[in-house]
């Protein structure tokens, strides 16, 4: 197609705008559409055979709102996030979450089909495609191309491409949970070209169906709220709308995000992320240990970390947990570098913003989605995370597009070869090394073991990464029938979860993760000394919740009294009793310890001395029923014949305190004796 030809599609599309035409904008460009729609599709199909994996648990196979289908809607829109999962409304995170849309899709799925991940990703894939689409016509609608390049080399064209290849999305689109950013995004991008249809028109229409249509982008993610900022700002710079009617074009967007707010507000009780309480676990807090000034100079390295992988996203992961990202100080060289840059992003485009300027519009659009996931205004519970550039990297792939087909371009205009020869190239190296390293990356979101693999390849500061791998070898051991590879797999589960240790001793997660590894080696080789230490050891550094379980299967198996026995001393009256002077778990394990070996002289020495130094609860019926106790228990001893005068002393200090001096003496009496029955 010639330039003329060209010119004259363009010429047919403003017309087609201005009569409510909008095929004939994908006539005129139906190359670019075809591509836009073709390459991310190549580079995600793979996806379709790729099975659920990590919170794909949470928000659908394990969600019973989910599961209930077409029934569940009403408690997905009444509840945050985590309800269906959890049972209860939990607030792991600061403000909790509310995004019920990509639920919603989810439970319309469930009912239509059960569980198919095959089809989830399908839809996702095709929702990504289809959110390119709208972003091309969105530049196309609101930013011209130049009618002197060529087709393929036009700002809109580029930018959109850019975005359809940018690796840094891999882990919105192949990952099924990801459709909440893909839906708010999409929601969001098509709430700016409504308005612009008002902004032209002046229909009433474009007006409603802005509103209800943002309202959907809310109700995907909350950073959507960040178009209340966006489109104003849009219609500023790109529009000649009069003040007037670019007021009454916020009005439903205002309406919808009020709206939504509330919504929020009924749900989860807070009306921001922000609310609540901070989390007092790590993996949901990652600040919990750091002072202010690493806090903050954590943050700006993080802002730093985002603009690198928007240039150059190798290596990828989706574990940026403790202590992947280290806790630096605000004076450290990589906090002041990124404020820096941050700073004068920000000035240059308050400095250079005017009407047409897309440089300046980029890099607004950039800071302000990004304002909400950066960790400054309201904690996310994570250092950073991949997917919050999603958003944001419109902005950059506008700007970088604009560098190479405008600025570019311009600054090499005295050599006219080179201006248009240098800026392709660049071009091809950026699409081209975006589409590999996309292509390399969508493989690793197959299922959990690969995932992981991938991600303690590259995140090897991380505790969490490190327990989720040990917990994927972990269940391929339970599966497995040969002993041999079982063994195998056990040894790698216990390798990666020391290293979690490592980095966060205390992980509760990590330690239960290791209790199982611990029982399932002691079913292969019925060591249970070895067993009985390594509990032990993770009963001290932090007792994880579902820890009695294993105790409990423990006492079931009928065997090993003496060690068990031994072990509930240990833990009961020596750690928890002597040591730490938690009366409540001491008790606990004791208690263990008596239904498995009822007739053991230690443990029912420990029981006797527990109860009678006990110093918790107030009031003489109290006091009188520990004396009780202690002599029940001192009685059960003597009847074992023991020697050495142990029993006779606790029944005495017994007797003492149930005010019966004659039988205390008479046990004291019996235990000064070399041989006490």
């Amino acid at each position: 197609m010639s330039k003329t030809d060209d010119r004259s599609g363009q010429a047919n599309e403003r017309n087609g705008e201005a009569a409510g035409n909008p095929a004939s904008f994908w006539r005129s460009h139906r190359r670019e559409a075809l591509l836009l729609t073709l390459l991310p599709l190549i580079l995600y199909i793979a996806s379709v055979n790729f099975a659920f994996v990590l919170d794909d648990k949470i928000v659908i196979q394990e969600n019973r709102f989910v599961q209930e289908g077409i029934h569940g809607i009403g408690k997905i829109l009444a509840t945050g996030n985590l309800a269906g999962y959890i049972g209860e409304q939990p607030n792991l995170v600061a403000g909790s979450r509310y995004r019920p849309l990509s639920m919603l899709s989810f439970a319309l799925e469930y009912e239509a089909y059960g569980l198919k991940p095959a089809m989830s990703h399908l839809i996702n894939v095709l929702l990504y495609v289809v959110t390119v689409l709208v972003l091309f016509r969105f530049f196309a609608a609101y930013i011209p191309g130049d009618e002197d390049q060529p087709w393929y080399f036009r700002l809109p064209f580029v930018a959109a491409l850019l975005f359809a290849l940018h690796p840094l999305h891999s882990e919105v689109v192949a990952n099924i949970k990801g459709r909440d950013e893909i839906l708010a995004l999409l929601f969001a991008l098509a709430t700016l070209l409504l308005t612009y249809r008002y902004l032209q028109s002046e229909k009433s229409a474009w007006l409603a169906l802005s509103g209800l249509v943002f309202l959907l982008a809310l109700l995907a993610k909350e950073n959507a709220i960040t178009f209340l900022a966006v489109a104003p700002v849009t219609a500023l710079v790109f529009t000649k709308a009069r003040a007037r009617t670019l007021a009454i074009a916020m009005i439903p967007l205002a309406i919808s995000t009020l709206v939504f707010l509330l919504m929020r507000y009924q749900a989860v009780g807070f009306l921001l992320l922000g609310g609540g309480e901070p989390s007092e676990q790590l993996m949901n807090n990652p600040f919990l240990e750091a002072s202010t000034a690493e806090k903050y100079g954590t943050i700006l390295y993080t802002w730093g970390l985002y603009l690198k992988l928007l240039f150059f996203p190798h290596p990828l992961t989706h574990d940026y947990y403790p202590y992947q990202i280290p806790l630096i100080q605000l004076a450290d060289v990589r906090a002041i570098v990124p404020l820096i840059l941050y700073l004068a992003m920000a000035v240059f485009a308050l400095l250079k913003i005017c009407r047409g300027n897309v440089a300046a519009w980029s890099v607004l659009f950039f800071l302000a989605t990004f304002s909400i996931v950066s960790n400054l205004l309201f904690p996310i519970g994570t250092f950073m995370n991949e997917r919050f550039m999603y958003m944001p990297s419109v902005g950059f792939c506008l700007f970088l597009a604009w560098i190479l087909t405008h600025k570019l371009p311009a600054w090499l205009g005295a050599k006219p070869n080179l201006s248009r020869l240098i800026p392709l190239a660049l071009a091809a190296v950026f699409a081209l090394g975006f589409s590999f390293k996309t292509f390399a990356r969508v493989p690793d979101w197959k299922d959990d073991m690969s995932l992981n693999r991938a991600g303690v390849e590259v995140s090897t500061g991380s505790a969490r990464i490190h327990c989720f791998m040990g917990y994927s070898l972990y269940e391929a051991a339970l599966e497995e029938p040969d002993e041999t590879r079982k063994r195998e797999l056990l040894d790698e589960a216990a390798f990666y979860l020391d290293r979690s240790l490592e980095i966060f001793p205390a992980y509760p997660e990590a330690l239960n993760v290791y209790a199982g590894v611990l029982s399932s080696r002691y079913m292969l080789d019925g060591d249970i000394d070895a067993l009985l230490a390594g509990f032990f050891e993770i009963l001290t550094r932090n007792k994880p919740l579902q820890f009695d379980e294993f105790l409990s299967w423990l006492n079931a198996q009928g065997q090993h009294r003496e060690e068990l026995a031994n072990f509930y001393v240990r833990v009961g009256y020596e750690y928890y009793f002597q040591q730490l002077k938690n009366e409540a778990e001491a008790e606990r394990y004791l208690g263990f310890g008596y239904r498995v070996a009822p007739d053991h002289p230690r443990l029912l020495e420990a029981l006797g001395k527990f109860w009678l130094e006990r110093q918790d609860g107030d009031g003489e019926l109290q006091a009188r029923r520990k004396a009780y106790l202690a002599l029940k228990y001192a009685q059960e001893g003597i009847a074992l014949g023991s020697t050495g005068g142990r029993f006779h002393e606790i029944a005495a200090g017994a007797y003492e305190k149930l005010g019966d001096p004659k039988n205390a003496d008479l046990m004291r009496q019996q235990a000064s004796q070399p041989d006490s029955p």
